[in-house]
């Protein structure tokens, strides 16, 4: 190989916006030549004997130190939406407005937030548009899609875990659960980074589910419940699998959806599909306790998470 190449290999590793990818992906981007492969495998094992690249169980590779990029990318999700969340909630205590931000104001301040984040990663990180398919061992190269796709996910996800705040306990036990899920993920991966900011999001909802869980003493508002699914969305796309969202996030999938299609039934009809929405009220109104319903969604992500990790591993 190349002294070019060889530079212009570690250059990529040690970008501090590279995404771990397999050595076949790799070969990819470098126009490596099917006849060449052994050779450029080989010259990728002695740049690890040389200890300037680890190889993860997975058979990505990564520079032995990128804590700085994925720090960073984590707290611009989760204190982003946190912030829209505490305008928000401001508005409401402090101004005595019931209703907070108007629907228009937050989608506009999520869709910008939501670009942002979207872009940078797009044009900063090499490895970004490719995403991996669930119960397949193929990744999916979005491309330019990639900025549009993932501010739908962004946006979503966290208005979803929104939604999904509504009874005590309810969103920071299904979150903890999910954070638990995304740091095996990132330790699979090799992405130690991930783990541990998914660990410490995961220990932070335990330790709230100590005022929050039924009955309540302290509430997170929209302040929390936004902090969290920008954080949910980050470890998604700090790993390359939003499309496990929907899979291990089920629940939260469940409330959007169930908002979702009473308003579009009663607008449509002028009947309603569930007793009430998010879905979780529709139980209660079928008189389930509260805390009935809270522990059976816990289940159900557990469960969810489960079949997450048989779809990666």
């Amino acid at each position: 190989m190349t002294e070019k190449l060889r530079e212009q290999l570690l250059g990529l590793i040690n970008d501090p916006h590279y995404n771990p990818l397999k050595r076949e992906e790799l070969a990819l981007i470098f126009n490596i030549h099917p006849s060449e492969m052994p050779m450029f495998y080989n010259f990728l094992d002695e740049l690890e004997e040389d200890g300037y690249i680890v190889k993860t169980k997975k058979g990505r590779v990564m520079s032995p130190n990128q804590m700085g990029l994925f720090v960073g990318k984590f707290v611009s999700h989760r204190k982003g939406f946190g912030f829209v969340g505490f305008l928000d909630d401001f508005i409401k205590i402090k101004m005595k407005r019931s209703l907070g931000l108007k629907a228009y104001q937050k989608i506009i301040l999520q869709f910008a937030l939501a670009l942002f984040v979207s872009y940078y990663q797009y044009s900063a990180s090499p490895s970004a548009t490719q995403i991996m398919i669930p119960f397949t061992d193929y990744i999916i190269n979005l491309g330019p899609l990639y900025v549009p796709i993932m501010m739908f996910v962004i946006i979503g996800t966290v208005n979803a875990v929104n939604l999904t705040d509504g009874l005590d306990g309810l969103a920071s036990g299904i979150t903890l659960i999910v954070s638990i899920f995304f740091m095996l993920l990132a330790i699979s991966v090799g992405n130690s980074d991930v783990a541990i900011l998914a660990a410490a999001t995961g220990g932070a909802c335990l330790g709230f589910l100590g005022f929050n869980s039924y009955p309540a003493k302290v509430f997170m508002g929209d302040t929390g419940s936004m902090a969290l699914g920008g954080a949910v969305v980050s470890f998604a796309v700090l790993t390359n699998s939003v499309l496990l969202i929907p899979i291990v996030g089920g629940i939260y999938f469940a409330e959007a959806i169930s908002v979702i299609i009473q308003v579009t039934s009663f607008r449509l009809t002028g009947k309603r599909v569930f007793k009430m929405a998010p879905i979780h009220h529709h139980f209660e109104q079928c008189g389930w306790p509260e805390t009935r319903v809270v522990f059976v969604f816990w289940i159900a992500t557990v469960v969810l998470a489960w079949i997450g990790i048989i779809a990666v591993f």
